[in-house]
């Protein structure tokens, strides 16, 4: 499938199409016309997927085309799908529709769609609210969506951080030696990566890369929704005896509750409402208003987060928790 990327002014009101050639490139095999420019465009489930965007010139004076043309701005922009090409299904959506200024950024990421830092599926975009991660550019670099990471932990003024994902929602973040700001691609090539900026490309082995992301990313990943929302910890949650433990200040800052640490007893209280929970590091016991209670497994201090048992804190601040096992992910609501 073939389209053209790269949008002027004049495009605006010709006729737009998308063409589908033969496999050694030398024949056109069929011409579809599409509703809009196309930005990206990726394949889910026997459909295509398309983000669209429009482009129109902007007048030195406003709506006078007389006065000759400043520059073009770009708006309007949608996400469609197809099963032939032919007819075409607009996603209504109210995020998508306040998509304005750098468009739709659109990849395919474990048979979802990873758009502008939502995920979509079956029909519903999700929101991923991040604890630590600062959304960026992106790109595909082989089963992973790549970012660089404007400010980082691991940055200095004499590197640059990558970040990665197999799934949109937990982020494995690699420093390299490169001095620059204005990274413009990452991709695959043979067996290298190669970073492309204004004026340069970089190489790096690809294996030596993925290698470290199966080992810093999860393998089977333990996700959180809350309130319709996915939560994108820095440190993903992990499972012990049948439990879900998470970062703790993250969570409750989604509950919008107050916590205080006593970083001697390693002690936390959470404080929302009427409510407050308190516990310790590697202890069972805990107190609910000042009641005693019991957890099933303790908090755990896991590479300088508190991780906290999901359930336990949830139900005892007011809300409810499922766990749907297919996509190992606990649903906790208000």
């Amino acid at each position: 499938m073939v389209y053209k990327k790269n949008h002027g002014y004049l495009d605006a009101n010709r006729t737009k199409y998308m063409y589908r050639l033969s496999e050694d490139f030398n024949t056109i095999l069929n011409t579809y016309q599409i509703p809009n420019l196309i930005n990206n465009l990726e394949f889910i489930d026997d459909k295509i997927f398309i983000a669209t965007e429009n482009v129109l010139p902007m007048y030195r004076v406003n709506g006078d085309p007389s006065s000759g043309i400043l520059k073009a701005y770009r708006f309007s922009f949608e996400i469609y799908y197809s099963t032939d090409c032919v007819e075409w299904t607009k996603v209504e959506n109210d995020i998508i529709k306040s998509f304005y200024g750098d468009g739709i950024n659109m990849q395919k990421i474990n048979d979802k769609l990873f758009i502008n830092h939502m995920l979509y599926s079956d029909d519903k975009l999700i929101d991923i609210k991040y604890e630590a991660h600062e959304p960026c550019r992106v790109s595909k670099v082989g089963s992973y969506i790549c970012e660089v990471v404007p400010d980082n932990e691991y940055k200095t003024e004499n590197n640059t951080v990558l970040a990665f994902s197999n799934d949109g929602v937990y982020w494995a973040y690699l420093p390299i030696d490169i001095k620059t700001n204005v990274i413009q691609k990452v991709f695959e090539l043979g067996d290298e990566i190669v970073i492309e900026d204004y004026r340069d490309y970089y190489v790096g082995d690809k294996e030596e890369v993925f290698s470290q992301l199966r080992e810093k990313l999860p393998n089977n990943p333990v996700y959180v929704k809350f309130n319709d929302d996915i939560l994108g910890f820095d440190e993903p949650p992990i499972i012990e005896d049948g439990s879900t433990l998470v970062p703790m200040r993250f969570l409750f800052e989604q509950m919008g509750a107050d916590v205080e640490w006593d970083s001697e007893t390693q002690t936390a209280t959470a404080t929302i409402e009427n409510k407050a929970v308190t516990f310790s590091i590697d202890n069972v016991n805990a107190r609910i208003n000042n009641k005693p209670a019991k957890m099933d497994v303790p908090a755990r201090l896991v590479n300088g987060k508190t991780m906290v048992p999901l359930r336990f804190l949830s139900e005892n601040m007011g809300y409810d928790v499922d766990w749907d096992a297919d996509s190992r992910t606990a649903i906790v609501n208000s």
